[in-house]
C-alpha cells in the first residue's frame, strides 16, 4: 500500500484508491501457504543462483453455498475465482 501524499491524479477527487503491488516470490525455498478464504499461494525459486522466483496464488470463494442453505434470495448469492502470479528475474553481470 502506498501512504503519504495521494498521487497528482487523485488530489482534487473525493474518493478513495487502491495501490495493489504483488511481491515476488522467495528465492530461498519452496513455500506454500493455505489461507482462510480458502485460497492457495504457492512459491519457489526458479534456480539455485537465486536470481529468479514464481509465486502463483488462486482464490475461490463459496459464500453463494452458505446463503443458498439460509435463503432463497438469489440477489445475495455471488462467487468469484481469481488467479494471480509473477515470475522475476534479476539477470547478472554477465
Amino acid at each position: 500500500m502506498h501512504s503519504g501524499a495521494p498521487p497528482a491524479a487523485f488530489s482534487d477527487r473525493t474518493a478513495a484508491g487502491l495501490d495493489v503491488q504483488l511481491r515476488e516470490g522467495s528465492r530461498l525455498r519452496p513455500t506454500v501457504r493455505l489461507t482462510a478464504g480458502p485460497g492457495t499461494m504457492a512459491e519457489d525459486p526458479l534456480n539455485r543462483k537465486e536470481t529468479a522466483s514464481w509465486l502463483v496464488g488462486v482464490r475461490k470463494r463459496y459464500l453463494q453455498y452458505l446463503l443458498s442453505r439460509v435463503t432463497n434470495d438469489t440477489r445475495l448469492a455471488f462467487d468469484f475465482f481469481d488467479t494471480q502470479g509473477m515470475l522475476a528475474w534479476s539477470p547478472t553481470d554477465r
